[in-house]
């Protein structure tokens, strides 16, 4: 005779069961590694296996929630509820360093706002040219903690770039935007990519501010050189 179990206890039961599977029986530190892989393996589809996560079981629901690194990395994405999903990651995260992507269709003001707190910890910020207006509103502000930025803009903005808010930059890639002039903030670098970049430096300016940069190991000046002032001296035939 088989006698059910009482609706109080298959809970339980399930609970037990679920322990004694051979992924959860991992330490945690390498159960969310593996969710960490998992997610950031395709960022187009980020926000749906990060959400899928939770829903899989109670222990993952309350591993995922309990895991700031998990949450590290926000994408603006395309979904109608990005919003709700941006706050939830920025909450989440803690004090993670964040890696930030602004690409999506949809972003306003009420979007940007999300970010603002959250300036101070931003590790890795990408922005899309459709949104070079927010770069500049952003960039006013110090970003602490920023080692990599690549920013697109479509009309030659300038963003205002300085070492004092940029202080630990390390990798720039700008396209479409002014040069920045600050000679301290060439010096860190360790990659540096210009793409089709407008600017009103000289040819002598352009190379005294790479002749700062002692630690650069990767350069990209892709149709670049020509926009600058030629001022060395020409010689007649």
């Amino acid at each position: 005779v088989r006698t059910a179990a009482a609706p109080e206890h298959q809970a339980e039961l399930k609970a037990l069961w679920n322990s004694s599977l051979p992924i959860n029986r991992l330490p945690t530190e390498l159960l969310v590694f593996i969710f960490i892989l998992f997610t950031h393996y395709n960022l187009g589809v980020l926000y749906h296996r990060r959400s899928n996560i939770p829903r899989v079981c109670r222990y993952w629901y309350n591993l995922a929630l309990s895991a700031p690194p998990l949450w590290r990395t926000v994408y603006t994405g395309y979904e109608p509820t990005r919003r709700k999903y941006v706050t939830h990651c920025l909450n989440s995260s803690a004090t993670s360093p964040l890696h930030v992507y602004i690409r999506a269709f949809l972003f306003c003001e009420a979007d940007l706002a999300l970010f603002l707190p959250h300036l101070g910890r931003i590790e890795l910020f990408k922005i899309s040219a459709r949104f070079a207006w927010a770069a500049t509103v952003l960039f006013l502000n110090k970003f602490a903690l920023l080692k990599t930025l690549r920013c697109d803009t479509n009309s030659g903005d300038k963003l205002h770039l300085s070492a004092e808010r940029f202080p630990c930059l390390q990798s720039l890639q700008l396209e479409n935007a002014r040069v920045p002039k600050d000679p301290q903030i060439y010096a860190p670098l360790h990659t540096l990519k210009l793409i089709l970049c407008p600017s009103d430096l000289s040819l002598s300016e352009c190379f005294g501010l790479l002749s700062t940069s002692l630690n650069l190991k990767e350069l990209v000046l892709f149709d670049f050189l020509r926009s600058l002032v030629q001022d060395y001296p020409t010689t007649s035939t």
